[in-house]
């Protein structure tokens, strides 16, 4: 075997590998999926040791070889053309109108409520107006005679007096008229309904001329307002 050799020089760098081509355009439609990375270059071999001996050149140390360009990402694929809106659909028939529900049960009464607060007391109401004047009374009946009275003494003659007080009556259906004796006035009267159910509208003197009498009346007069009613009637007089 021969002398080694002197080390040799350090070989030289490796060339670069070559880049990997490009791959080729996808088509245009769908987006492509994304690139693979390029595989990494295979690392360059070591160089083999020269053998020991002349001076030989040490053999280049392979260089790293370059990394694989990526991919070019695939181009995006056009958006498709909308699809045309759908024509509306027919309207629906509509449907039948339910049946009327049962009604339901009368609910329970409720309960009675509390008693409500005495409510303030009102206002005074207004003085009513005045009532009308009521219709004159009938004149009472003429009394029964009281019993005589026990003679008194003898007075003394006194003055020629008045002459005697005369009374005189009469009936009649719805009026009733009673007058003095000739030359007498009258001086009082009454009258009364006997029988029936009526009113008396007139119980006043008559004559002298005209009803009422301006002056001197001569007799009575009565006047129911019912004319079958049988009136009574009696006038005082005196010369």
């Amino acid at each position: 075997q021969g002398y080694q050799g002197a080390t040799g020089y350090q070989g030289r760098m490796g060339f670069q590998g070559f880049r990997g081509s490009t791959g080729a355009q996808g088509y245009t439609g769908n987006q492509g999926f994304q690139g693979f990375n390029g595989a990494q270059g295979f690392q360059g071999y070591t160089g083999l040791t020269g053998n020991q001996g002349f001076n030989g050149a040490q053999g280049f140390q392979g260089a790293t070889g370059p990394q694989g360009a990526m991919g070019a990402q695939g181009y995006q694929g056009a958006t498709g053309v909308q699809g045309a809106l759908g024509a509306q659909g027919y309207k629906g028939a509509q449907g039948y109108q339910g049946a009327t529900g049962v009604q339901g049960a009368t609910g329970a009464q409720g309960y009675k409520g509390a008693q409500g607060y005495q409510g303030a007391t009102g206002v005074q109401g207004a003085t009513g107006a005045q009532g009308y004047k009521g219709v004159q009374g009938y004149q009472g009946a003429m009394g029964y005679q009281g019993p005589a009275g026990v003679q008194g003494y003898q007075g003394q003659k006194g003055a020629q007096g008045p002459a005697a007080i005369t009374t005189r009556t009469a009936t009649g259906t719805g009026t009733a008229t009673v007058f003095c004796p000739a030359g007498d006035l009258a001086t009082g009267g009454g009258a009364a309904i006997t029988v029936g159910t009526g009113a008396l509208v007139r119980n006043a003197p008559i004559g002298g001329g005209g009803f009422p009498p301006a002056s001197n009346p001569t007799g009575w007069q009565a006047i129911s307002s019912v004319s079958t009613d049988t009136v009574g009637v009696v006038v005082i007089c005196t010369p």
